[in-house]
């Protein structure tokens, strides 16, 4: 849900296919990349430094791992509630993308 409202605003803010297709995929596919949904982070660990730090940066990766996670329900919890918040902010901006857009 975050990632189509994300999609549907910058579309609207950049009315162009081209830059469209540009920004969504420069942003996803890194991010899909280095969260492990993909890529097992195990195989990052052999890479090189700048690759961990970044994938310890990456929000997506630790939310993967803690839905991963039976053991620790407050971390599960914890994880939700981010992913509530970031949806929430995206909702936010994409409405008022789109009411600018429509008015």
């Amino acid at each position: 849900m975050v990632t189509g409202a994300f999609s549907i605003a910058i579309a609207l803010i950049n009315k162009e296919i081209g830059s469209f297709a540009a920004i969504v995929n420069g942003i996803s596919l890194p991010v899909m990349l280095l969260s492990g949904v993909l890529l097992p982070l195990s195989m990052a660990l052999y890479g090189c430094a700048w690759l961990r730090t970044l994938i310890r940066f990456i929000m997506w990766s630790r939310l993967i791992e803690c839905s991963r996670l039976e053991h620790l329900e407050f971390k599960r919890r914890l994880a939700f509630l981010v992913t509530l918040g970031l949806m929430v902010v995206t909702f936010w901006w994409t409405t008022r993308v789109f009411r600018k857009a429509v008015a």
